[in-house]
């Protein structure tokens, strides 16, 4: 298969080291020597990569070999983004509609841009894998990749095909459970709160009337005779009659 133009705009941190890979293997397949090679490369770097190929000097130009080291100094990957991608390796799961060869593939991939050593690849493949094929891959204790591979094949061949819905529903139930969880501590926040008991105002209690203290009147109504309210002058003569009693 032809190489495909090298536009230098690629977002993958691996891809023009791939790219690479891939235009030499053609390269070699086709018997080409170093100036057909180098002319061929020449030919298919478009874009910001033809703009880069034309700013290098007349020698590197000239050379296939130091053609090869600029291209690798100028798109090859830096440390910083092996490290995110190095991350990514030890954090990816087995989607739940992808085959085990598939996410394998995925897998070496990612350990070959970070140059990570089969050992370690083999414990990242094994802990991402879904569960039930997981433990089947550490029963058989493979340790190699090609035996993690075959074991992990037959592993997704045998088991019933409802373990591929448990395990999704296996993360539903903990996505719901993280979402109790969080509303749980936002409600024992809230209850929390201290709570003042509610308090009968008090009633002012009216000054006592009639007499100083012990008079008996405290708090109650004076009577009032039985000519309050009538006519003064009938009061008027009420009183001279009272004067005249003996």
């Amino acid at each position: 298969m032809n190489p495909v133009p090298f536009t230098g705009q690629a977002k993958d941190p691996g891809a023009a080291e791939e790219w690479l890979r891939h235009f030499i293997n053609y390269c070699q397949y086709r018997e080409y020597n170093d100036d057909r090679t180098k002319a061929h490369f020449k030919v298919i770097m478009v874009g910001a990569a033809g703009d880069w190929l034309e700013s290098l000097s007349a020698p590197t130009r000239d050379s296939w070999a130091l053609l090869k080291k600029a291209f690798n100094r100028r798109y090859k990957a830096p440390d910083v983004v092996k490290l995110r991608s190095a991350r990514h390796i030890f954090s990816r799961k087995q989607g739940s509609d992808e085959s085990v060869d598939q996410y394998y593939t995925q897998m070496r991939k990612l350990g070959k841009d970070i140059e990570v050593d089969d050992k370690m690849l083999s414990y990242a493949i094994i802990n991402g894998l879904k569960s039930h094929i997981s433990a089947y891959v550490i029963q058989q204790k493979a340790t190699t990749l090609d035996d993690i591979l075959k074991n992990a094949r037959i592993a997704e061949l045998t088991a019933p095909v409802e373990d591929s819905k448990n395990d999704l529903l296996v993360e539903q139930l903990a996505d719901m459970r993280s979402q109790l969880n969080k509303l749980n501590e936002a409600f024992m926040r809230v209850t929390a709160a201290p709570v003042v008991p509610y308090q009968q105002p008090v009633r002012p209690q009216q000054p006592a009337r009639g007499g100083g203290q012990g008079s008996g009147w405290q708090g109650q109504r004076t009577p009032r005779p039985y000519w309050a309210g009538q006519n003064p002058r009938r009061q008027g003569d009420r009183k001279q009659i009272l004067a005249l009693e003996p």
